[in-house]
């Protein structure tokens, strides 16, 4: 395999690789420009070029932008591939910060510094679209990070570009943070004062509690989903909104999200009497009834709204002066119960649907200590038991 150098101006010089002929028959050449090298620098550039070529390395890349290969990246892979809940968060973070700031640089240009730089800006105070101060938290900056690494490797895996140049930077640095869940008492001033709200939102909070079901999760629950006499809920929908395309209803997230759990005479007590109130609802609405079978619902019968359920939690909380949690919180407190009353990991995993512990582990270590000692004193037991140890004498 053939190359040559010619020189297109001062210190510019155009290198060239022959790669044979192509099925047309038609003689294949590679072309490239470098600038600012004298001779001897494009010689070595020429042999680097040749090498590339011949073990297959080089990519002959059009001149498209990154804003151009995001464009064809959410249509090929990313509307197709991930959730409408992914999809929509990548936006936001795609029209609103990588886009300006690196939309325009070319594919082919994009240095590791573009990124270095892009990173800097969010750290800087008075970043934030929210109007409070300060900049981006490190955890923000790594999900544009991961986004942008995410976006590149797929370049790289079509063949776009030679490399990530992701990949050649540290990624920022973020401190796993402790989950947010109430204690006992809280959660028995949860239940206490829920019996005095709406029969369904008792209901919600309750199941949020036992079951430790994510919000999609619980809004996506069908009364078919609910077996009365094995006393079992299968996890098979979630409900979820998406601007510009309203509620939607999908599959759980992973594999491990459908899930079977076990309910206790308590909690299927609770859903019978739902279930009543719901035929009751439908007998008196007629005609008006939205029969959408859900457990959690709308004034007529439709799947109530994700928003719907934080702005009442929220109220909930305030009025009865119970610590002020996201919705979602009821989730990591249903954990850490578990993991407090000894329940053993797999089977936390497995409720929460998780596909492995490394995560639960990091997150809610608060829980773990009582059984860390635990394991202390059986350890001390085995080893110790019917030994007396002699210590040295004064």
């Amino acid at each position: 395999m053939a190359g040559s150098l010619e020189q297109r101006g001062k210190d510019s010089w155009r290198l060239m690789v022959y790669g044979g002929r192509g099925p047309d028959g038609k003689e294949i050449r590679y072309r490239k420009t470098v600038k600012g090298i004298n001779k001897r620098e494009a010689e070595k550039e020429l042999a680097k070029f040749v090498a590339e070529v011949y073990t297959g390395n080089y990519i002959d890349s059009p001149k498209i932008t990154l804003a151009e290969f995001i464009s064809q990246w959410m249509k090929i892979y990313a509307e197709k591939e991930l959730s409408p809940t992914t999809v929509q968060g990548y936006e936001g973070m795609l029209t609103l910060r990588i886009l300006p700031a690196l939309g325009h640089v070319e594919l082919d240009k994009l240095k590791p510094i573009h990124l270095l730089k892009f990173y800097d800006n969010l750290k800087e105070d008075g970043i934030r679209l929210d109007g409070k101060p300060g900049a981006l938290s490190q955890q923000s900056i790594l999900h544009h990070h991961r986004l942008i690494s995410s976006i590149l490797g797929h370049a790289v895996k079509w063949q776009i570009i030679p490399i990530n140049v992701a990949k050649s930077i540290e990624p920022p640095k973020v401190e796993e943070k402790e989950m947010e869940f109430y204690n006992e008492e809280e959660v028995a001033l949860i239940l206490h004062y829920g019996q005095e709200e709406e029969f369904q939102y008792f209901v919600l909070v309750t199941l949020a509690i036992t079951t430790g079901l994510r919000r999609g999760e619980l809004l996506g629950l069908e009364w078919d989903h609910i077996n009365f006499d094995a006393k079992t809920l299968k996890v098979k929908k979630t409900s979820q909104y998406i601007n510009r395309k309203g509620l939607i209803t999908k599959g759980p997230k992973s594999k491990s999200s459908k899930r079977t759990l076990s309910l206790t005479d308590e909690e299927i007590a609770l859903l019978s009497t739902l279930k009543k109130l719901h035929e009751e609802k439908k007998e008196t609405l007629g005609s008006k009834w939205l029969n959408s079978n859900r457990l959690f619902i709308t004034w007529n019968g439709g799947p109530m709204h994700p928003n719907t359920v934080n702005n009442w939690f929220k109220k909930f909380t305030i009025k009865h002066n119970i610590p002020v949690k996201n919705f979602h919180s009821l989730r990591h407190t249903n954990i850490t119960l578990l993991l407090s009353q000894n329940v053993d990991l797999m089977t936390v995993i497995m409720r929460a649907g998780h596909s492995d512990g490394s995560m639960i582990l990091r997150r809610y270590g608060h829980a773990i200590p009582a059984k860390e000692r635990e394991a202390s004193d059986k350890i001390g037991s085995i080893v110790f038991k019917n030994k007396k140890i002699k210590h040295p004498s004064n």
